[in-house]
């Protein structure tokens, strides 16, 4: 492959940060603390820790007062002081630099953020196996427009990861504290995931597969709402309060897209009908059969800047490796979806070939007068539909329920790429391996259902697994499963026997090789559960900031604007690519704008609405300098994107890759310049 391969640009970027962290650590240590002239200097990130007022043995002084602490006692203040305790989820990081590796401080950093990589990584693979199968099962079964559901439930569910991360550190702030972190690096996520995607993996796209015939109304849509939103976001931010009215107006905002997208696809459906060729009774040269629609699907409409995709092309089925394909719109319209990218199947066949076929069958035959007449009939006219041949007898319906279920649950914990390692190519390897972990906690609590795979990628002996241990699973993540419901009577053993009735229930009322009945009901429990578990890792997220912003008295915005959001887009951008590489440059290009777009109107939407209302105030928000360089940068990067591509008469070539790819460097310098200076 020419060009610029993404891993290696993962791998860059990865080592890039990781030495900006070591870089910021070693000037501290040296004497140099950035951000010492700021007003409000040191920084008491209050905000997401627990205050303990109640605790009389714990100072109360401020958690980033540990950097001016010699070595040998940082980390008893960090265990004695209240302000260094997290305030939810399960891990406290600010342990593992000034205890577990302490005089190692900056090794313990580069350690949390390969961790928080990681976690990033695990997100995408949450979303991919889990959430958008589960969605479209749900979407399907409540018969919803295909472009609907796409902009809505499979646009949450592909966001999810970063509207979970922004709602958690919305949530986790203060807005009475001036040196609140958490808010202001939530909303740098959004604008430096919105500048990353619109520069990263669209300049590599347009570097490595350059293409043309973009539609340009549908493009300027995406444009125009984005470049809506962030003027909104401007406006609200700039006035350093956040109004009920103004969140639900970004909600509105986002129906209104919505709205757009489904007047759109009408427009274009009776466009298509009323320019159709009318049936006049003459024959016809046939023309190959697909299984979705001839119609440009929601990825080529709304996502896809409106670029067509032939409905006879080749597509591919295109994911991570060692991650099963995304049902649905992948990451809120990162080009994932297996609609538009599956490989077509057996009711694809070209009727040319077909009909081949059966002329080569007839012509063998007997020459009785039947068979004559069938062939003279096939002769005359060729271009009649066959009945198709019967299927071949399914070798599983000879096959033993229990060994039919037992291949099953072997199949499902023992990934592909394991049981043909040597047949594996090294990445895919390295992908398998390092997704197994959280592949294989999501098999013991979420059923797996797939509307896209064979048999609905239906698993009962899995099932039955999951159904006895995601009760408690959920009331552990909740604490809630040692909660007292009565006088020394805890919540966890009747969660237990909860799941152990539904194991029960499966048991009895499914069979190992048909799909159930109330496949829709194990779909909303896989739904709900990995919004559990993304819940989890959310959580994680906003404490790691935390141990980033006490260790390097680094400010929310670079925190957001470079870390949080290069680990949300970096596995949309290889995602991305892949879609380009597979053929689908189009597609892969526009999910660049669509997705981000959807982030911001649903996340900030969202949580904003949950502080205000949780608050019963408005919420008050710091707008620092870096923020209003992330939006004016990304306002300009979309015009100047726009610009471009009507320069090029509606396409993207390499010049549009390179000035992307160097738009996003400047903006990396400047933001690194702003937070040092």
């Amino acid at each position: 492959m020419n060009g610029i391969s993404p891993t290696r640009c993962f791998l860059f970027a990865g080592a890039f940060l990781l030495a900006v962290a070591q870089f910021i650590s070693l000037a501290e240590a040296s004497g140099y603390v950035p951000g010492q002239n700021r007003a409000h200097a040191p920084l008491a990130y209050s905000s997401p820790l627990n205050v303990g007022e109640g605790d009389t043995n714990k100072s109360s002084n401020s958690c980033s007062s540990v950097r001016h602490l010699p070595k040998d006692k940082q980390c008893d203040f960090i265990k004695g002081t209240s302000s260094c305790e997290i305030d939810g989820g399960y891990i406290n990081y600010l342990h593992l630099p000034y205890c577990l590796l302490a005089g190692y401080e900056p090794v313990g950093l580069i350690i949390i953020a390969l961790w928080m990589f990681y976690i990033f990584f695990s997100l995408s693979v949450v979303v991919d196996l889990i959430l958008c199968p589960s969605l479209k099962v749900i979407t399907t079964a409540l018969h919803m427009d295909e472009n609907v559901a796409g902009v809505t439930f499979l646009a949450f569910a592909n966001g999810a990861a970063d509207i979970f991360s922004l709602l958690l550190l919305v949530l986790r702030g203060d807005d009475d504290d001036e040196d609140d972190i958490t808010g202001v690096a939530g909303m740098g996520s959004i604008l430096g995931g919105g500048m990353f995607d619109i520069c990263i993996p669209a300049g590599l796209i347009a570097l490595n597969y350059p293409f043309d015939s973009i539609e340009k109304w549908p493009f300027i849509r995406n444009v125009v709402f984005y470049l809506a939103a962030v003027g909104w976001l401007t406006g609200m931010l700039a006035d350093e309060v956040i109004h009920l009215s103004e969140a639900i107006g970004f909600i509105g905002l986002y129906f209104g897209y919505v709205f757009v997208v489904w007047i759109g696809h009408r427009y274009t459906r009776w466009k298509e009908d009323k320019t159709a060729e009318p049936d006049t009774g003459e024959p016809t040269e046939k023309t190959p059969l697909t299984t979705g629609s001839t119609r440009q699907t929601y990825q080529s409409n709304a996502g896809n800047g409106g670029a067509a995709t032939a409905p006879h092309s080749e597509q591919h089925s295109v994911a991570l490796p060692g991650v099963a394909p995304v049902s649905g719109v992948g990451r809120g319209l990162q080009g994932r979806t297996r609609d538009a990218l599956m490989v077509p199947s057996a009711e694809s066949i070209d009727l040319s070939l077909s009909m081949a076929s059966t002329s080569e069958s007839t012509a063998h035959a007997s020459n009785s007068g039947i068979d004559s007449l069938e062939n003279s009939t096939l002769e005359s006219f060729p271009d009649v539909e066959q009945p198709p041949p019967e299927p071949a007898l399914d070798e599983t319906d000879s096959e033993p329920s229990h060994l039919v279920g037992l291949r099953k649950l072997r199949d499902a914990f023992v990934p592909e790429e394991f049981r043909n390692w040597k047949e594996t190519k090294w990445h895919n390897r390295l992908f398998a391996v390092l997704g197994y972990p959280i592949r294989l906690a999501l098999l013991l609590t979420c059923p797996t259902i797939d509307n896209e795979k064979e048999s609905c990628d239906w698993n009962k002996y899995q099932a039955m697994i999951t159904m006895a241990v995601f009760p408690s699973f959920v009331a552990l993540a909740f604490d809630g499963f040692f909660t007292e419901i009565s006088n020394e009577v805890i919540l966890g053993p009747f969660m237990a026997a909860l799941g152990l009735i539904f194991c029960l229930a499966v048991f009895l009322f499914t069979s190992v090789k048909d799909v159930p009945y109330a496949k829709v009901l194990f779909a909303a429990i896989s739904f709900l559960v990995a919004i559990t578990w993304i819940y989890i890792m959310a959580d994680e997220v906003v404490n790691i900031v935390v141990t980033f912003a006490v260790s390097l008295n680094a400010t929310g915005a670079i925190l957001g604007l470079i870390m949080i959001a290069t680990g949300n887009s970096v596995c949309d951008m290889i995602a991305n690519f892949f879609v380009a590489r597979g053929g689908k440059p189009l597609m892969g290009f526009a999910a660049c704008i669509g997705s981000p777009l959807l982030n911001m109107l649903i996340g900030i939407g969202i949580a904003s609405t949950v502080a205000i209302v949780k608050e019963g105030k408005p919420y008050k928000l710091q707008f620092p300098l870096l923020l209003q360089v992330a939006s004016g940068f990304l306002c300009f990067s979309l015009l100047l994107s726009l610009a471009l591509v009507m320069a090029r008469h509606w396409s993207a070539g390499k010049m549009l890759g390179i000035v992307m790819l160097a738009l996003y460097f400047v903006f990396f310098t400047v933001c690194l310049a702003l937070e040092l200076s």
